[in-house]
């Protein structure tokens, strides 16, 4: 289990414990200010890599699955994140 906690206005970057690994963010708790707060959840280290999902609001979403082994998100996020095995 990989547990990342970030202020506000940054970013936060959780790495699995290999390239090969995918991280499955699972959200228990969403709340943002509908159409004014947004989380950016992407698949890689930075902002400029792919991004998987922009949500706003306080509808759950769906797992989100970051391939490469990375998941940087934005806004104020205690997150717990879970890598999947290479072999799944």
């Amino acid at each position: 289990m990989l547990v990342s906690a970030i202020d506000f206005d940054a970013l936060s970057s959780v790495l699995a414990p290999g390239s090969n690994y995918r991280i499955v963010v699972n959200f228990t708790f969403m709340e943002t200010e509908c159409t004014y707060d947004y989380l950016f959840v992407y698949d890689g280290d930075s902002y400029q890599s792919p991004l998987l999902a922009s949500l706003s609001g306080n509808t759950l979403p769906q797992p989100i699955e970051a391939k490469s082994g990375q998941v940087t998100s934005s806004m104020g996020l205690l997150s717990v994140f879970h890598p999947v095995c290479p072999w799944r």
